[in-house]
């Protein structure tokens, strides 16, 4: 089963401490907050791999952290804008050939 992880949102109200960097990779502890959930996600048994969709700005810093994670992770990204409704559609688009009825979806 494939895990899809919507990330592709700019945190613009993170103010500075997103402005150049992906909310989902800020550190929490010694982990980041997407390594966290996928800590969480990788107990489900079933769940065999996970699609990251980030937007085109952060696209090479989830590039660096996936060589540092050593999951088995497909990075994509797209070109988005700031309207969440039309981002989630976006992304809905990019994932249709890896959703199926035994996937899970999850957003940061």
């Amino acid at each position: 089963m494939k895990n899809v992880v919507i990330a592709a949102g700019y945190a613009t109200r993170l103010g500075e401490l997103t402005k150049n960097f992906p909310k989902p990779l800020l550190k929490i502890g010694e982990n980041t907050i997407l390594g966290r959930m996928l800590d969480d996600i990788d107990r489900i048994p079933e769940i065999d791999e996970h699609i990251i969709i980030s937007n085109h700005r952060f696209a090479p810093i989830f590039d660096k952290w996936k060589m540092e994670d050593g999951r088995n992770l497909l990075l994509s990204w797209m070109m988005v804008q700031r309207q969440t409704k039309l981002v989630l559609e976006l992304c809905a688009i990019c994932c249709l050939p890896w959703i199926s009825f035994t996937s899970m979806m999850t957003c940061l």
